[in-house]
């Protein structure tokens, strides 16, 4: 999926997540009632936010890592893509869903409505995708839940609102 979108990359950042932000991602605490963000205590890194700026679109990989009562550690990964044009956006879905880290086909996404988004698709695992306009949001993250994905998407459909 990257390469496509990435290929004549003009910038490339990478920062530590700072605590709080507004756009165009999110962050567990958004969703989800955990602790304090921790090293990955499998390789030692800490939480980021990886900013990329090519000729078709600006995206932002993020990691983070969470203490959490009921585990040792949460994580949440995504990738966020602001596309130059919305046509790109049925592409770029498609991409995702065929490359998908654990969903094992673009079947195993299903179409939900989530007021805010032009569509969004869940996963009965770890996946889930949000569109809105020239805006694609995949996200990976150990979800308990249908109601878990949902909350997450319903908090970006919020943030995405005045884009």
């Amino acid at each position: 999926v990257c390469v496509i979108f990435v290929t004549g990359k003009l910038s490339v950042t990478k920062n530590p997540m700072p605590d709080t932000i507004e756009y165009p991602y999110v962050q567990i605490a958004e969703f989800d009632d955990a602790g304090q963000r921790v090293k990955n205590p499998l390789n030692d890194e800490n939480s980021s936010v990886t900013e990329k700026n090519s000729l078709l679109c600006r995206a932002f990989h993020t990691k983070e890592f969470v203490e959490n009562a009921g585990q040792d550690w949460i994580w949440l990964y995504q990738d966020v893509y602001l596309l130059k044009n919305e046509k790109y956006s049925d592409a770029l879905v498609k991409a995702i869903m065929k490359d998908a880290v654990f969903a094992k086909s673009e079947e195993s996404f299903m179409c939900v409505d989530v007021q805010g988004l032009d569509s969004a698709y869940i996963t009965d695992g770890l996946e889930c995708i949000a569109v809105k306009g020239k805006m694609v949001a995949v996200f990976e993250y150990d979800f308990s839940d249908s109601n878990e994905m949902m909350a997450l998407l319903e908090v970006l459909a919020e943030k995405w609102s005045d884009n």
